[in-house]
């Protein structure tokens, strides 16, 4: 004991010398240290302000630091960008019920068909699916009487979500649930990605639309997904990169005597013949990886 005390001693000299010294911060830092010691000295800060933070009079600081940065560095559970979003009386709310290890779940990330359309019965509201991801969702709902809509939520606490409506006309119950389930991922994507479409991608999209236009189809809605990949609904099929430029050459295009689609000038036909090529080769690609896989 009396070593320890000399320990005790020592540091509390060192201490008397530093005039910001604050005994808290320092107890967070002990269990901060005490997960990961290399974590950068911004990154410890950031940290501490959580704590800070989520702290109060019955909860264990040392204990709190621990669990929080285990939950980020160790377990790798969540990011300190999200951690920093999590409200601080949640985590007060699992600390006081003793379901720490709930913050795992948090931002939890998945996609599920929750009503085939096939399953939908007259006078019955239903939730037919939904896609979560990182604190956001996009909820896919009908009722006969109403029709269907898409609710987009934003998680602002453990048990709180701010939400927005919009109609889904789109929707009928026709639909396969692939078709639903990717197209909720692009208005997901769209609502919520903090991703912006390159100039790139955004000049193959509206040549596209323009010779959609010119062949008078407007049933087609195109979207780019968080991988750049372009995808094309109409009422009831969805296309993926390769398969719809496939849809527009060999279903499409009526060509002339000459091989020449009249509708479509020569620079505009041989632009799209290009982006054609990046998806056939993106596509062999993939089929190589699979191979050697």
């Amino acid at each position: 004991m009396n070593n320890i005390l000399d320990i005790y001693e020592s540091l509390a000299d060192s201490i008397e010398e530093i005039d910001d010294f604050m005994i808290y911060d320092f107890i967070y830092y002990l269990g901060i240290n005490s997960v990961d010691k290399d974590i950068s000295k911004e990154e410890i800060t950031r940290l501490i302000n959580v704590c800070k933070e989520s702290s109060d009079n019955f909860i264990d600081t040392f204990k709190l630091a621990r669990t929080l940065t285990s939950l980020v560095y160790k377990e790798k559970y969540m990011t300190l960008d999200q951690l920093e979003r999590v409200p601080s009386e949640s985590i007060k709310h699992f600390y006081s019920e003793e379901k720490m290890y709930e913050l795992r779940y948090y931002f939890e990330s998945y996609e599920e068909m929750v009503t085939s359309p096939k399953e939908i019965m007259k006078g019955v509201s239903y939730t037919v699916a939904r896609v979560v991801h990182n604190g956001y969702c996009a909820e896919l709902h009908y009722c006969s009487d109403t029709g269907a809509s898409v609710e987009y939520g934003t998680k602002t606490s453990h048990d709180m979500w701010e939400n927005e409506v919009e109609d889904a006309s789109w929707f009928n119950k026709d639909l396969s649930d692939d078709y639903i389930l990717n197209r909720l991922n692009c208005l997901y994507d769209e609502e919520f990605s903090d991703k912006r479409i390159t100039n790139e991608k955004a000049e193959e999209m509206n040549l596209i639309d323009h010779i959609l236009a010119k062949h008078k189809v407007d049933d087609i809605v195109l979207y780019s997904n968080d991988n750049g990949d372009l995808i094309a609904f109409d009422d009831v099929n969805y296309w993926k990169g390769k398969d719809f430029y496939d849809f527009m050459f060999k279903e499409l295009f009526v060509y002339n005597r000459e091989g020449k689609v009249e509708l479509i000038d020569d620079s505009d036909y041989k632009r799209l013949e290009g982006y054609r090529k990046q998806y056939e080769e993106k596509t062999n690609e993939i089929e190589k990886e699979i191979e050697y896989e």
